[in-house]
C-alpha cells in the first residue's frame, strides 16, 4: 500500500516545524514561553538565577507569577508591578 502524498510531505516535516505553525503565537511572550508549562520552566530558572525571586517571596509576588504562569501577564508586567509594590 502506498503511502499518500500529502501523508508522506507531512511526515518529512520536522517535529519543530509542525508545531511553529499548529500552535499560534502569542507576541506577549517568547518563543519560548508560549505554554504554561514553559513559561513555570521560565520562572524556575530565573529564581535560579535570581534568588531573590524565590527567597522571602510576598504574597503578591506569588500571585503575580501564577499570573504570568497562567499566561494572565506576561514577564514585563509582573515586573512592573513588583517595581511599583517595592517588591
Amino acid at each position: 500500500m502506498a503511502i499518500p502524498a500529502q501523508v508522506e510531505n507531512f511526515v518529512s516535516f520536522p517535529p519543530h516545524t509542525f508545531f511553529r505553525f499548529a500552535m499560534s503565537h502569542d507576541p506577549k511572550f517568547g518563543p519560548a514561553a508560549q505554554t504554561s508549562a514553559q513559561r513555570a520552566y521560565v520562572l524556575r530558572q530565573l529564581q535560579a538565577v535570581f534568588p531573590r525571586l524565590r527567597k522571602n517571596v510576598s504574597a503578591q509576588a506569588r500571585q503575580l507569577f501564577d499570573r504570568y504562569v497562567a499566561g494572565e501577564l506576561s514577564w514585563p508586567q509582573v515586573r512592573e508591578q513588583l517595581d511599583l509594590s517595592g517588591g
